[in-house]
């Protein structure tokens, strides 16, 4: 849809997703996983699934992050460990101009998350919410005047059927180790920027990055 210009040129995106604080070791066996350990994990809620979102955006948008600032918090659970926020939110910058706003978390019920995406173009917009509707609703260059919406199609392609659809046709996959590294780079620097936040505000000064 947006490549094929429906929305015109992509200026702006949100994207939410509403994860439970992972407790839940196996069906129906709760108590922390390696996920809560700041020594096996490099964050928290935050950085749990927003790697992936960083990367459908930079693919999306065919740029690079220029630069990226936010907030992480615990507002859900105080008790977790440094460094395992169940909140955050992100303002991304890319190379070419666009504005992204990632909020990611551990903030839902178990059985209750919530994941969306919305993206903006200079002709339309599209809205994916496959939580509660399943659907894609849009609006751009479409005989239909309005919005509309529509099924999001059959979400069983996985990527082990992309990665042998590709092998078997000698073409290069969708992503690389590149895209991954650039994916981490990303929120990484998230982190470093909130990081200095945290101590501009426990020390009462300014912190550079630099």
């Amino acid at each position: 849809m947006a490549r094929r210009g429906r929305l015109g040129k992509p200026i702006t995106a949100y994207t939410c997703l509403r994860a439970p604080i992972p407790r839940q070791w196996w069906p129906g066996r709760f108590g922390d996983t390696w996920w809560l350990d700041p020594k096996k994990s490099p964050g928290g809620g935050w950085i749990d699934h927003a790697i992936y979102h960083i990367d459908t955006l930079r693919w999306l948008f065919g740029s690079e992050v220029a630069r990226i600032s936010g907030l992480v918090d615990n507002v859900m659970d105080k008790s977790l460990a440094p460094g395992m926020e169940d909140f955050g939110v992100a303002n991304v910058v890319f190379e070419r101009g666009q504005i992204a706003v990632i909020e990611v978390t551990w903030t839902a019920k178990v059985g209750g998350s919530y994941n969306a995406f919305q993206v903006v173009g200079t002709e339309g917009q599209a809205v994916y919410d496959q939580t509660t509707s399943g659907k894609l609703a849009a609006v751009g260059n479409f005989a239909l005047p309005g919005w509309f919406q529509i099924d999001a199609g059959p979400q069983n392609y996985s990527l082990l059927d992309h990665m042998i659809e590709c092998l078997e046709n000698d073409r290069p996959t969708i992503a690389s180790v590149v895209d991954a590294r650039a994916n981490l780079e990303a929120c990484l620097a998230f982190y470093e920027a909130c990081l200095a936040f945290y101590e501009a505000a426990r020390s009462g000064r300014a912190v550079s990055l630099k």
